[in-house]
């Protein structure tokens, strides 16, 4: 049995009243309304059920005591059909009967009133389910539109990597980046610097999450070839009436001072990143290479085992600009051969865990990457990362992954 009572823009919230005695739907429902609620009636779980088909309901206030389906039964009815942040119910029982009172919580009432009914209580106990209920939409819009910023954000950040499988003259690339949060702190990318030198580096902030994120993405804007000053990679000047413009490129280690320069004066929450930063003369195999903070990292000759390849420095922004000693930040070369791989990788797979918190290390990864030299490049990464998996086995990551390999073919012309 329905008695409707038209919704209004001022109401407070609509609510159903079930309840199989009709004086007591008619006294509670006339009050509500006074109160300036929208109200519909029902006379037991039938005819609520009906109510609910037709309209959405803000709370229930469900009696106990009815014929055919009780309040209890009709309460688990409920339940498996919303939550109780979804469709708040109070029920109402009889005063001293406090296990009626227990099972109604343990079934998932959100509050209760007993007979009869004070109405104030009545009143304020639906305030208060109404407040709580319009509180977790609140939150619940909230999460949706910060998940989907996260989601919008993540989807730049990826738009920002290489392209897969990317060649340029004289080597080629392949690269994986794992986040494990929505947003990471890890970053890579290929600079062509000009027609003969190639930068490759992975960057690592510390931390996780959307500062962390944030960083990365300003820390790869920076390591962009501009034609002004303000990339790091490379120094520009300015031509005028007699000279042309010029762009030099930047050594590794000269790279990471302009960053720690740079992150000293932009870097407000104390947050610092390691990196591997490498410059490739495709001409003469040439490479030149830093890493500010960042573990030691692979090189793979054609016919030989893999070595590290070590620099000592400290990570940018850790130290203020002032305190940057000359050996701060250092650079190493060496030089490559035809067939030659570098493997650069952040810390997350290093120093994922197994289930006995072991640390994969540097020697794991090495051996790792000794084994999988028959493979093509981009087969290589996929099963590098195949067997971190395989060691973690069942233990997820709790870091940012990335890895990206680097083939020198020694041939520099143009495809």
């Amino acid at each position: 049995m329905s008695q409707a009572k038209p919704a209004n823009e001022t109401s407070k919230g609509r609510i159903l009243v079930v309840d199989d005695e009709a004086l007591n739907r008619d006294l509670l429902s006339r009050r509500l309304i006074r109160k300036g609620f929208t109200v519909e009636c029902a006379d037991g779980a039938a005819s609520a059920d009906e109510q609910l088909q037709e309209a959405s309901f803000d709370l229930i206030l469900l009696d106990i005591m009815m014929p055919d389906v009780d309040g209890f039964e009709y309460l688990e009815s409920l339940r498996k059909r919303w939550d109780a942040m979804q469709l708040p119910v109070i029920m109402a029982t009889a005063k001293d009967e406090s296990e009626d009172i227990v099972r109604a919580l343990e079934l998932g009432a959100n509050d209760y009133v007993t007979k009869p009914l004070d109405f104030k209580v009545v009143q304020a106990r639906v305030n208060t389910q109404l407040r709580l209920k319009q509180t977790t939409e609140q939150l619940a819009e909230a999460h949706r539109l910060m998940k989907e910023d996260l989601q919008r954000a993540a989807r730049f950040q990826q738009s920002q990597l290489p392209p897969a499988n990317l060649t340029v003259p004289g080597c080629r690339f392949a690269w994986r980046y794992l986040p494990c949060d929505a947003l990471a702190g890890d970053f890579l990318s290929v600079i062509r610097l000009d027609d003969s030198r190639t930068a490759f580096y992975v960057l690592d902030v510390c931390g996780h999450g959307t500062p962390a994120a944030l960083l990365s993405a300003s820390i790869g804007r920076s390591l962009s070839v501009t034609q002004d000053e303000s990339s790091v990679v490379t120094r520009f000047t300015r031509g005028g009436l007699i000279r042309h413009s010029r762009t030099e490129v930047v050594s590794p280690a000269e790279v990471t001072r302009r960053l720690n320069r740079q992150f000293d004066h932009e870097n407000e929450h104390g947050k610092y990143f390691t990196m591997a930063y490498m410059i490739l003369d495709v001409s003469s195999g040439a490479l030149e290479f830093t890493l500010a903070g960042h573990p030691a990292q692979i090189l793979l000759p054609r016919d030989k085992q893999a070595t590290l390849l070590e620099c000592d420095g400290v990570p940018v922004g850790l130290l203020a600009d002032d305190d940057v000693a000359p050996d701060s930040f250092q650079e190493q070369t060496t030089t490559l051969n035809p067939g030659d791989r570098i493997y650069l990788f952040s810390d997350g797979v290093v120093e994922a865990e197994n289930g006995d918190n072991e640390q994969l290390t540097v020697v794991r990864l090495r051996e790792i990457v000794d084994q999988v030299r028959t493979l093509s490049l981009d087969e290589s990464v996929d099963r590098v990362l195949d067997a971190v998996r395989e060691f973690c086995g069942d233990r997820a990551f709790d870091d940012d992954l990335s890895l990206l390999a680097m083939e020198f073919d020694g041939n520099s012309k143009e495809a």
